[in-house]
């Protein structure tokens, strides 16, 4: 099973991106680009494990949550970008915040990542810790020819927005059989 561990912008900001996301897309084929399956957020950790462990990762996960209720952070937006050249992404600040709290989700999920997942190879040592890179996803392209290059022109649009956040989510999904995010 994946599980992912994200926060989302506030609603104001989330409707501004989607308005955004929208307009850049408008005319453009359908097949040509794909929007985030877990809606617009920012990721703090992507693992897979085992189901028969849910329990105690929700636990683990848990008594994070309750200690972050208490810190909260406040969420900056930096600019515009691409990620992977083909996904619209908008960046943000990594804070001191938002890095201990992707570490602390990090530390809790750690001892049920399974030995045999994919995370456990490149892809985790490209996307976590140090190399955490905290954005939203607006949406991803085919290829990067299909990017829209107007995005260009916006890329320091939402540059400066704050909102603050208190909690994160938890879903799941087995996305080797083409699950959707559930929580």
């Amino acid at each position: 099973m994946d599980y992912l561990a994200f926060f989302r912008p506030s609603e104001e900001l989330e409707q501004e991106l989607k308005n955004f996301r929208e307009e850049l897309v408008k005319e453009r084929k359908e097949d040509l680009y794909t929007f985030p399956s877990a809606g617009l957020h920012c990721s703090l950790f992507k693992a897979e494990g085992g189901e028969e462990k849910e329990n105690e990762i929700l636990e683990k996960l848990g008594i994070r949550r309750r200690e972050f209720a208490r810190e909260g952070l406040v969420a900056t937006a930096r600019e515009l970008d691409l990620f992977d050249k083909n996904s619209l992404v908008l960046k943000l600040e990594r804070t001191e915040a938002l890095c201990a709290l992707h570490t602390g989700v990090f530390v809790a999920f750690l001892p049920y990542i399974s030995k045999s997942s994919a995370y456990m190879g490149k892809e985790f040592l490209t996307y976590f810790g140090q190399n955490y890179s905290p954005h939203i996803s607006l949406a991803r392209f085919r290829t990067a020819d299909y990017v829209p290059e107007e995005w260009q022109l916006e890329r320091e649009r939402f540059g400066g927005e704050e909102w603050s956040v208190k909690d994160f989510c938890l879903v799941k999904a087995d996305k080797k059989s083409g699950g959707d995010w559930r929580e």
